[in-house]
């Protein structure tokens, strides 16, 4: 869990000052570079590239043909467009890892 009991998950700003401090930069660094990241794999997903990042996590890109939906309040058939959507995998070994953790293996 994460120190801030109220949140059962950890967020960017829970690991990027450990980051910081751990690689000697400054909080602000830190979220620049984590910033500059987040626009790379964000230009990179644009211009319809899958983004790697060796043994942690890919991100690509996945496209849904169009369906047929139910509104859930009226019961009646939606059509759903045709659309991109970004799917990300989770690598092998983040997964040992967390069924390791859980004593799930």
């Amino acid at each position: 869990m994460a120190e801030n009991e109220k949140n059962p998950y950890i967020t960017q700003h829970d690991f990027l000052p450990k980051l910081a401090d751990l690689h000697g930069l400054s909080k602000r660094e830190m979220y620049e570079i984590y910033n500059e990241i987040q626009d790379e794999i964000i230009g990179a997903l644009g211009d319809g590239k899958e983004v790697h990042l060796t043994r942690f996590i890919t991100f690509a890109i996945d496209d849904r043909g169009p369906r047929k939906a139910r509104n859930p309040h009226s019961g009646e058939p939606v059509e759903v467009p045709a659309k991109r959507v970004i799917k990300p995998r989770n690598k092998k070994r983040l997964h040992d890892a967390y069924l390791q953790l859980n004593n799930l293996n």
